[in-house]
């Protein structure tokens, strides 16, 4: 669509879930995010949780994989 908008003009949003801590949902949605940017979509994530890390490595490799900062 244009402007980074969908063709249909709606607004999505997708939660990614897991089981426990080290499954791959970070993983997961850095994929889904490079998908939709590259289909030429502007997508925005938010962790608004992190467990069972120490430091910030997670959120500094999502941020690197997908180009967007947390």
């Amino acid at each position: 669509g244009k402007g980074g908008v969908p063709a249909d003009g709606k607004e999505f949003r997708l939660f990614v879930a897991g089981t426990d801590t080290g499954v791959g949902k970070t993983e997961a949605a850095c994929a889904v995010l490079s998908l939709l940017a590259a289909a030429g979509l502007c997508p925005a994530a938010m962790k608004p949780y992190e467990s069972g890390c120490a430091n910030r490595r997670v959120k500094e490799a999502a941020a690197a994989q997908t180009g967007f900062a947390g």
